[in-house]
């Protein structure tokens, strides 16, 4: 018998921030990591998204305190990009993908989820 894995989108166990559904939980993000392990996700999809992208803890925490999570952070969606101005220049869409995996790659993350809707289609 195989075991099921699933994880959650972070954000989606605790109490909705604002007036999104996926706004970044800077008050209680830890807290999370403890309710999905209780449920038992398997992981979480870390998301950068705005008002905190420039608070989100993906940018100063370590290597070793992502690795001792209750459970692994599977992948850094970077929502933030759907936030960028539709005039926006493709520069600065790159700069946000380049800066989230660089702090990917610091805390041992080895997945980016790059949501291709709203302001980040590529129609745009």
């Amino acid at each position: 018998m195989s075991v099921k894995k699933y994880g959650v989108v972070q954000g989606r166990l605790l109490q909705q921030v604002g007036d999104h559904i996926q706004n970044f939980p800077i008050e209680n993000w830890r807290d999370e990591f403890r309710i999905a392990y209780d449920v038992g996700a398997t992981h979480i999809e870390w998301s950068d998204k705005r008002p905190a992208l420039y608070d989100n803890p993906i940018r100063y925490i370590s290597r070793d305190y992502v690795a001792s999570l209750e459970v692994p952070i599977s992948g850094i969606c970077v929502d933030s990009i759907m936030e960028l101005d539709a005039g926006v220049n493709g520069s600065a869409r790159l700069k946000v993908l380049c800066d989230a995996a660089s702090h990917a790659l610091r805390v041992g993350v080895g997945r980016l989820i790059i949501p291709l809707l709203e302001r980040a289609s590529v129609r745009n």
